[in-house]
């Protein structure tokens, strides 16, 4: 199945760099132009197939901090960008929001980043829609499945990720409108699925959120390098999702 997509963002002054080795969860080793650089992985996920020594990646100049250079995204199928940096997701996602671009969502605004839900915990956003509020929680989904065309999340297993589902529950059954969103950051994907495999939890309690009403989306996320330009595709509207 083909999805239309639109141009949503593009970066500019987007470096190359060569992956070297994962130093620990977020620095990842690169080389730029015969310099090694530490650069800043926003991504807490395993990242196999990914985050791997020898593959090319596309990486942003810092200002300052410990780290030199955001690792932004991975070149992946047809010379094609996997976006794996969960920040530019999270901020490709409020512009299309914004800019009234997914299908699903039109007549939403963004109204707040990281609500509170409680004293320990918060969600992504809050929206309001249609005189409503909503709150999302986004998953990034760049595990590829062996078909190649399927997204997968978790890649390894997520209390966190539970922890916000049962968040999302609790407001659902208080009468709030909730959604739960994948962002399948890679490139030719065309569905989406839960990797019950890796996060058995899961079999039980994504059948569940769909039943009490929480809404769950996803969205094809990748960049084209024109230049040393990065321009970000977005769907218009949520992939299939396989439950």
């Amino acid at each position: 199945m083909t999805y239309n997509e639109k141009t949503i963002a593009t970066i500019s002054n987007v470096e190359n760099c060569l992956i070297l080795r994962r130093e620990n969860r977020f620095v990842v080793l690169v080389k730029n132009n015969e310099h090694v650089y530490r650069a800043l992985l926003r991504n807490t996920g395993k990242l196999r197939g990914i985050i791997e020594p020898g593959k090319k990646a596309v990486c942003l100049r810092k200002k300052e901090g410990k780290t030199q250079l955001n690792l932004v995204g991975v070149v992946d199928l047809d010379d094609l960008i996997a976006i794996v940096d969960t920040n530019l997701q999270e901020k490709i996602f409020q512009k299309s929001v914004e800019n009234n671009i997914l299908r699903e969502l039109q007549g939403c605004s963004v109204i707040g980043r990281n609500p509170k839900i409680n004293d320990k915990s918060r969600l992504d956003f809050l929206l309001e829609c249609h005189g409503e509020y909503a709150y999302v929680e986004l998953k990034s989904a760049v595990m590829r499945g062996s078909d190649q065309i399927t997204a997968l999340y978790p890649d390894t297993p997520s209390d966190r990720g539970i922890k916000h589902m049962l968040l999302l529950l609790d407001l659902v059954s208080k009468g709030y409108r909730t959604y739960l969103i994948f962002i399948a950051g890679l490139p030719k994907v065309i569905r989406f699925s839960p990797n019950y495999s890796v996060d058995p939890r899961l079999k039980d309690i994504v059948p569940m959120l769909r039943r009490k009403g929480i809404s769950l989306l996803s969205y094809r996320l990748y960049g084209i390098i024109i230049n040393r330009d990065l321009n970000l595709h977005i769907t218009t509207r949520s992939i299939d999702l396989i439950i």
